[in-house]
């Protein structure tokens, strides 16, 4: 049989307990009671948001900054909240103190590629992208396996959640690749 990039692909057991998939996500923090300025910016893939602090009043992708860091927190996540900001780029915001959280909106991995970035002094994000989405996976087939394959290598082909039980063993395929047979305990 000949190598295929088209059709080849192997099956794991993840080895974990079929969970929820849950969505990524990101703090950032205003340092200093000082009146920040500059901006933040989300892009997810193609698409970018940039929000630009103003000591005006917040309005469209410009959110109004102050002497307070937690007020900054606040106005910061509404203006990522702001009809067509935030949903633009797959992410709603919540504050809490001087924190803001940006979560994906899309629950699993791909909203740990959402990055952010920040000119906005007295502000950092702690990481420069979302973080902790998972997809509950627990079997997982991988295709594109050749060095000669294009794009990623290897690739996700598909994935499935037990929704709570644990595969302990390997995982058997039919003969024919369409059925997938595993002990769940």
């Amino acid at each position: 049989t000949t190598a295929s990039c088209a059709t080849d692909f192997v099956v794991y057991n993840t080895g974990n307990a079929g969970s929820a998939p849950a969505a990524a996500s990101q703090t950032g923090s205003f340092s200093s009671s000082s009146t920040p300025s500059g901006g933040v910016t989300i892009t997810n893939g193609s698409t970018t948001l940039t929000l630009t602090a103003t000591t005006g009043s917040s309005s469209g992708t410009s959110f109004h900054v102050s002497g307070s860091s937690t007020a900054n927190a606040v106005s910061l996540a509404a203006a990522i909240n702001s009809s067509g900001n935030g949903s633009s780029v797959g992410v709603s915001a919540s504050s809490s103190s001087s924190t803001v959280t940006v979560t994906a909106t899309t629950v699993g991995s791909a909203g740990n590629s959402i990055s952010l970035d920040e000119t906005l002094t007295h502000f950092s994000w702690n990481g420069t992208t979302l973080g902790g989405g998972t997809d509950g996976a627990s079997i997982i087939a991988y295709d594109n396996l050749y060095s000669g394959c294009s794009g990623t290598k290897p690739s996700i082909y598909w994935q499935y959640n037990t929704n709570g039980g644990t595969i302990l063993t390997s995982v058997v395929l039919s003969s024919d690749g369409k059925q997938v047979a595993f002990i769940q305990s």
